[in-house]
């Protein structure tokens, strides 16, 4: 495991080093703040691409203030 890809509470998720910033250069559906990512392996986030999400995730409605 390289990284990991959260969409969440940013105050919460932030104490564990989790940052919108780290997820800059990944494409996702539900972008903004809430989308955030933590690097575990030096230099796993520097690759660009789309994140995709369980067919769960496509129930869940796409809020503009995330």
């Amino acid at each position: 495991l390289a990284a990991m890809i959260v969409v969440a509470d940013p105050k919460f998720y932030q104490r564990f080093g989790f940052s919108a910033a780290a997820a800059r250069a990944l494409k996702s559906p539900y972008p903004g703040d809430a989308f955030m990512a933590l690097e575990l392996t030096p230099g796993a986030l520097r690759a660009k691409g789309t994140v995709r999400y369980a067919d769960a995730f496509g129930a869940l409605p796409v809020e503009e203030h995330l």
